[in-house]
């Protein structure tokens, strides 16, 4: 049973809301990809299907993720710099399924990914997921960039993109920092992939944050 608790939405956009229509995901004849389910084993406890359905999304609404493993506060307010020296001050992006990480070997999945590598962050009162969702279209038109999407892949942006463009996501889980680990780790993605679900298929909105917090520790929910 899932115990998700105080969720909350807040709109810091000063432009009006961009309403997206939903996203009709096929049902596939052939079950989930082998990808989806090495995704799925690694969350642990969650519906390869769901896994599948946020990919297809993912891909269908050309969408792209941004993992926050530090500077919350600042994204929260400002959205995602182009900051990265190394990358010649751009943010690094993924698309499709390379959100999860590459390869559909269980040992690769998740590697250099926005979902498992970089949206996980300590907190004074447990774990925290961190995602930023932006649909490319909708920076296309908003920033002036270069239609350059590629499904599947690291996209890397060399502007900032405003709080208002970007819908971000944030589960937070309760717990003592003794008892953080893999499996509180997990815990959070089991909840982050339920929001990225839910939000991808019914409720995207530009200039939004969506929190969750959970007390609920692994093997209570």
């Amino acid at each position: 049973m899932e115990r998700f608790i105080n969720q909350e939405t807040s709109n810091r956009s000063g432009e009006d809301r961009v309403k997206t229509e939903e996203l009709v995901i096929p049902v596939r004849a052939d079950g989930p990809s082998p990808s989806a389910i090495n995704i799925a084993k690694l969350i642990g406890g969650v519906d390869p299907n769901k896994v599948q359905t946020v990919i297809d999304a993912l891909r269908n609404g050309r969408y792209l993720l941004h993992g926050v493993t530090r500077n919350y506060a600042e994204v929260e307010k400002e959205g995602v710099k182009a900051l990265t020296p190394e990358g010649g001050n751009v943010s690094y992006w993924n698309s499709g399924s390379l959100c999860f990480g590459s390869g559909t070997d269980s040992s690769m999945a998740g590697i250099n990914s926005a979902f498992f590598n970089y949206a996980h962050s300590g907190t004074p009162t447990g774990s925290a997921g961190t995602l930023v969702v932006a649909r490319h279209p909708y920076l296309v038109k908003k920033l002036g960039i270069q239609d350059q999407f590629v499904h599947d892949a690291e996209l890397t942006l060399g502007v900032d993109v405003p709080i208002g463009l970007v819908h971000i996501l944030r589960a937070e889980l309760i717990h003592a920092e003794a008892v953080r680990s893999r499996a509180t780790g997990q815990r959070v993605e089991q909840i982050l992939l339920d929001m990225l679900c839910q939000t991808l298929v019914r409720g995207y909105r530009p200039g939004e944050l969506t929190v969750r917090r959970d007390h609920s520790l692994p093997g209570q929910c």
